[in-house]
C-alpha cells in the first residue's frame, strides 16, 4: 500500500490571505473621552483592520558551543533571540476610526500635550524602606536605605494580544499568529493629494514579548 502525503501541491497559501485583529488594552478600554462615538470605538472589545501587509517574524534558537574530547560541538541554548518591531501597512477607513484608535494608544502612553503616560499609571504607595546590600554605604558608613515603590496599576494594562488569522479557499480562518504582550511604538504618517485619488494608506509598529502558532479548525 502507498503511503499518502497529507498535502497537495496544488493547494498554495496566498499572500493576500490574512486578517488582524487588535483585542483593545484595558488602559483603552478605561480610557473616558468627551465624544459619544470616541467613547463607543474605544469600548470595542476588539478592532479589525484592513491591512496591506504585516511580516510574520523568524523563530531563533540559537545554538551554543561546548568543548568536547578536544573538539568543539554544539547544543541548543534552549534560549530564543528577541522578536524585531513589526510593522503593519493599512488602509484608513473613511470615518478614520482605525487611525485615531492608534494614536489614542499612543496618547496614553505619552501625552502629545503634556508628555508622560497619562494618569492612570501614575499612581504609587511606599510600600516601606528596604536595606540595600552591607557593602553599599554612605560616607558615614551607615547602610545606604531606598523607599520602595510599587505600581498600583501594571503596565500590563496598556499591553495586550494582537493576532493574525491566515486563510485558506472561502476565506477560512486555517492558522493564527498570537503576539502577546504587545503595544504600539509608532503611528506611521501620510500625505493628502488632490492628484492622487488612492486609498490613504498608513502604517502603525508595535512591539511584543512572545508569539504563539496554532492550528485552527475551519468551520
Amino acid at each position: 500500500m502507498l503511503e499518502q502525503t497529507p498535502q497537495t501541491v496544488l493547494n498554495k497559501v496566498k499572500q493576500d490571505k490574512f486578517i488582524l485583529i487588535i483585542n483593545t488594552p484595558p488602559a483603552l478600554k478605561q480610557f473616558q473621552t468627551r465624544s459619544d462615538r470616541s467613547d463607543k470605538l474605544l469600548n470595542l472589545d476588539k478592532m479589525q483592520y484592513s491591512v496591506v501587509g504585516v511580516n510574520i517574524p523568524s523563530h531563533v534558537i540559537n545554538e551554543q558551543e561546548i568543548s568536547y574530547m578536544g573538539q568543539t560541538t554544539h547544543v541548543t541554548s534552549q534560549t530564543r533571540a528577541k522578536h524585531p518591531v513589526s510593522k503593519v501597512n493599512f488602509t484608513i477607513d473613511n470615518n478614520f476610526d482605525n487611525y485615531w484608535y492608534v494614536w489614542k494608544w499612543l496618547y496614553i502612553l505619552n501625552n502629545p500635550t503634556d508628555s508622560g503616560m497619562d494618569e492612570h499609571f501614575s499612581q504609587f504607595e511606599v510600600t516601606g524602606q528596604i536595606p540595600l546590600d552591607a557593602m553599599r554605604k554612605d560616607l558615614k558608613g551607615d547602610p545606604i536605605k531606598y523607599k520602595h515603590i510599587e505600581m498600583k496599576n501594571m503596565y500590563d494594562d496598556y499591553q495586550t494580544t494582537i493576532s493574525l488569522y491566515g486563510l485558506r479557499e472561502y476565506n477560512e480562518k486555517i492558522i493564527k499568529f498570537d503576539f502577546d504582550h504587545a503595544f504600539i511604538t509608532e503611528l506611521g504618517g501620510f500625505d493628502y493629494n488632490y492628484q492622487n485619488i488612492d486609498d490613504i494608506a498608513c502604517s502603525f509598529s508595535f512591539a511584543y514579548g512572545q508569539v504563539r502558532v496554532s492550528l485552527v479548525d475551519p468551520i
